[in-house]
């Protein structure tokens, strides 16, 4: 018996594995979707794959964009270089030192939604990528 315990908490020890935390920003993201509401009517625009935007959160609180140079998708998060999230479902996008904000309102389930706060409504879809 007094050997077994050893031998337990090694077997457990190995078999724990971190899983991926799927419910987090951290990630490259492939724009999908772009929604906005133009007073009265609401725009849905699919964006292809061929476009590809998209844009990374890193592990350390920065964001970067990827795009084609020609490519005016995610054009309002190109000027900002960090993010960070609060337990409130809001993302703050911003730029040390230059006071400059930008706030939106994300959820994620499968997908990341990004509602950004401006005079319209305009919301963004994204779907994990490599």
């Amino acid at each position: 018996m007094k050997h077994l315990l050893p031998l337990l908490l090694m077997v457990l020890a190995l078999s724990c594995t971190k899983e991926k935390d799927s419910n987090t920003v951290v990630g490259k993201w492939l724009l999908q979707e772009r929604i906005e509401d133009t007073g009265g009517r609401i725009i849905t625009t699919s964006v292809s794959a061929a476009n590809n935007a998209r844009v990374i959160f890193k592990g350390d609180g920065k964001i970067a964009v990827e795009r084609a140079a020609n490519n005016p998708l995610l054009e309002h998060l190109m000027q900002y270089t960090h993010y960070k999230t609060g337990g409130d479902g809001v993302i703050e996008f911003y730029t040390q030192g230059s006071g400059q904000t930008l706030k939106a309102y994300f959820s994620i389930n499968n997908q990341l939604l990004l509602q950004y706060e401006a005079r319209c409504y305009v919301a963004e879809k994204f779907a994990r990528s490599n």
